[in-house]
């Protein structure tokens, strides 16, 4: 018989590290080993956000006056480590991440299923509001450059 505790995709370990100041695994861990889980209550409101692109061949990603560079994740997949900043009510929304999912030279297609992503970010903050104009500005600032 195989037995496999499987963690949530995409970036869902990082929100739930963002929004509560803790991470999600030990408890993940519990669950698999049959023992109480105790999770953390939010205090942030957290998103990922996948970027739209033009098809074509990928040469670069930047992001325009927010104070932050793209982290091209490496063929493994492995993200950085995004960590959470202070969890105060009152903190600025904040932009944690953006991650270029595709090396450059790779031919973007049409986007059409989760396969087709190239870029997404990762943005936490106090309230709704905050975070979706934090996501506008964001969008705003990205630019994807394919030939």
């Amino acid at each position: 018989m195989a037995v496999a505790a499987r963690t949530q995709g995409d970036g869902l370990l990082v929100l739930c590290r963002l929004a509560t100041g803790g991470p999600l695994e030990p408890e993940i861990l519990r669950i698999a080993l049959g023992e109480p889980a105790l999770y953390a209550s939010p205090r942030r409101y957290t998103r990922q956000v996948y970027s739209e692109h033009q098809p074509g061949v990928l040469r670069e990603v930047s992001v325009r006056s927010l104070g932050i560079e793209p982290a091209w994740i490496s063929p493994n997949g492995v993200w950085p480590d995004i960590e959470p900043g202070a969890v105060a009510i009152g903190n600025d929304p904040t932009l944690r991440a953006v991650l270029v999912l595709r090396k450059r030279g790779t031919k973007l297609v049409r986007l059409t299923d989760s396969d087709d992503r190239s870029v997404t970010f990762v943005i936490d903050a106090s309230t709704p509001a905050e975070l979706d104009e934090l996501e506008r500005r964001v969008h705003a600032a990205i630019s994807t450059e394919a030939e």
